[in-house]
């Protein structure tokens, strides 16, 4: 499922809510992926946008098939990973993200 790309509606958005599809651990980081997203990911010169998702600090933002990855120094409990490093599509409280 490609992630909606919230950037490219609005440039200067700032908050945003969004549904957590898949989590997972990468090293000491997490990979978090939401169903849609206003973090730009780096690319073509242009550094990735940083910030908080739930309480985690996104640390690189990349795009994969259309898919935009977020790494975060931690998987944070209003994320809700699963046993096995899965996150079920959970709502997140308004404005679950914000970049900063």
């Amino acid at each position: 499922m490609e992630t909606v790309k919230l950037y490219y509606e609005n440039a200067f958005l700032r908050e945003f809510d969004g549904v957590v599809v898949d989590c997972r651990p990468q090293g000491k980081k997490w990979l978090v992926q939401l169903d849609r997203t206003a973090f730009y990911p780096e690319g073509g010169g242009q550094p990735a946008d940083h910030g908080i998702l739930g309480g985690a600090k996104v640390t690189d933002v990349h795009e994969r098939d259309g898919v935009i990855l977020h790494t975060c120094d931690r998987a944070q409990s209003v994320i809700f990973c699963g046993q096995f490093n899965t996150c079920p599509s959970v709502p997140l409280p308004t404005p679950a993200f914000a970049l900063v």
